[in-house]
């Protein structure tokens, strides 16, 4: 099996250089891999054929991993690997190409353009998904903490009417729960206090859009500082300081749900534009790499190098 294709003359470019250089020792690779499988499949065959016609034959083929299937699955993962290294290998080489194509066309600078902007919306995106994901840690660690309040408050009340230490064993348990609960909230409330200025700088240096109603909407006067959560006097006020300061995050959390979901569409819109830039560039770089190789190689490696990053 010919997994390479050798060239008489000499290189005829850059990408030939590639695939002959680096491809061509995974492809050897990948090629021992394959024979490996082969045979393992075929002293897979010729064992269950030593135990046909025997009584336990079905029963071991049934019950029992054999030694034989063991090799062929064992080489099946490691043709699979070598596969994969291979096919990451070309795919890289075809972009590379497929780059270089780009930058030496009319469309160079066009290109460059869209993929500054891309990396732009990228950074948006994630400032402002990091921002949205903070929110909602947020008001889901405020829930578990009313929650652990709540319960600590009724098991508290009967603590004080009751003399079982059992009752006030539990009294202790709840309210340490509680206490911890009040602690993790603080802290992803502090944590979400901490990103919303990103989100905010970042909107408001994003040169496409108007911004300033959705960083007034963003600006959050909460009604409880958890920095002093702690000094409550009851459980009932931790309580209500979890259902108010949840209450007044929920407006926080649609508008970064709506700001998560434009970005992301702004973000995929000028992907799609890098892409349709890239798109005849890429055929082309795929095609003269798929040229390269072997006709076996070919075949085996076309159907996963479809255009694309």
């Amino acid at each position: 099996m010919s997994y390479t294709q050798d060239k008489a003359g000499g290189s005829s470019g850059d990408l030939l250089a590639d695939c002959g250089r680096i491809s061509r020792a995974l492809a050897e690779a990948f090629q021992k891999a394959d024979a490996v499988l082969a045979r393992a499949i075929t002293d897979q065959s010729r064992d269950k054929a030593r135990r046909r016609g025997k009584a336990v034959a079905s029963l071991i083929d049934a019950l029992v991993v054999t030694p034989a299937e063991c090799a062929v699955r064992s080489a099946a993962e490691a043709k699979s690997k070598a596969f994969e290294k291979l096919r990451q290998e070309a795919r890289a080489v075809a972009r590379q190409e497929t780059l270089r194509r780009v930058a030496e066309s009319d469309q160079g600078s066009l290109h460059e353009e869209k993929m500054a902007l891309w990396s732009r919306r990228e950074t948006r995106f994630e400032v402002i998904r990091s921002a949205a994901w903070a929110c909602e840690d947020a008001i889901k660690a405020l829930g578990q903490a009313q929650s652990a309040c709540e319960a600590a408050s009724s098991t508290e009340l009967l603590d004080a009417m009751s003399s079982s230490q059992m009752v006030s064993w539990m009294s202790s348990a709840s309210t340490f729960r509680a206490r911890s609960a009040m602690q993790s909230a603080a802290e992803a409330v502090d944590h979400l206090r901490t990103v919303i200025p990103s989100c905010v700088a970042d909107l408001r240096t994003d040169e496409l859009d108007d911004t300033t109603d959705l960083v007034l909407d963003l600006v959050v006067d909460l009604p409880f500082d958890f920095a002093s959560w702690s000094n409550l006097a009851a459980l009932s006020d931790a309580v209500e300081a979890c259902r108010t300061t949840a209450a007044a995050l929920g407006p926080l959390r649609v508008r970064l749900r709506g700001l998560r979901e434009d970005a992301a569409r702004m973000k995929s819109l000028v992907f799609e534009e890098v892409m349709a830039i890239e798109a005849p560039f890429a055929e082309q770089a795929r095609d003269a790499l798929l040229a390269e190789l072997g006709p076996d190689l070919r075949e085996t490696l076309a159907p996963h190098l479809e255009p694309g990053p």
